[in-house]
């Protein structure tokens, strides 16, 4: 069964965040409400379609269900062979960590990457990597996984780093580096989200430092 492209419908990326999701939506959704189209049969067909397009992009769970499948019918691809053992995994992510360090930062399809990373970080392979005994496989794996987390968004590196602080919890060294990752991980999300605001309070108290100098 064919997918419907619901980001076609929407009229936006596959990387679009869920803000831009949602704008979109209300957009659509004000031109296209029955209410205000005289062709009341194709309006509420438009909307209906919108709609739908919204309850599976709209939700970060069915989003990822959906790209998933997505990512399957478009590339023609099956589902690959269950990792036999931690080399395997390291296999699949330092191809991963190759991949993304040759791709343009500003342009990376974040859901798409995150639907990598998730592939391996399966239930699966969690269990492997935790069953078998910690070696310099499983740093490697936690390291250049690390360098693939910082292009996913904060929730979603935050929940992947979760599946990785599962594996060998004794692990300290391990442990720091993915604490550290997080922490900063958690400062530039924050950063980037308030960093308009700081940038104006701060100008503020300088001219109000200014002023107050040259009374």
């Amino acid at each position: 069964m064919t997918l419907k492209d619901y980001y076609s419908i929407l009229h936006i990326p596959s990387s679009a965040s869920m803000e831009e999701v949602k704008k979109a939506f209300r957009k659509l959704a004000l031109l296209y409400h029955p209410d205000k189209n005289p062709d009341t049969r194709f309006a509420n067909a438009k909307f209906a379609e919108i709609q739908e397009a919204y309850a599976v992009l709209g939700d970060r769970k069915k989003r990822t269900e959906y790209n998933d499948s997505r990512y399957f019918q478009s590339a023609g691809v099956s589902q690959q062979p269950l990792a036999g053992s931690a080399e395997d995994i390291l296999g699949e992510t330092f191809k991963l960590r190759n991949k993304v360090a040759g791709m343009d930062p500003f342009r990376i399809d974040r859901d798409q990457l995150f639907f990598d990373v998730s592939r391996i970080l399966s239930d699966h392979n969690i269990h492997l990597l935790s069953d078998s005994s910690f070696t310099d496989t499983h740093k490697k794996i936690i390291h250049y996984l690390t360098e693939s987390f910082q292009h996913l968004s904060f929730d979603h590196a935050k929940e992947m780093v979760g599946k990785l602080q599962k594996v060998h919890p004794e692990e300290t060294v391990s442990q720091i580096e993915l604490n550290e990752f997080l922490f900063h991980a958690r400062v530039q999300h924050y950063w980037n989200r308030y960093q308009f605001l700081i940038a104006l309070i701060v100008s503020v108290f300088v001219c109000l430092f200014i002023y107050l100098s040259s009374r």
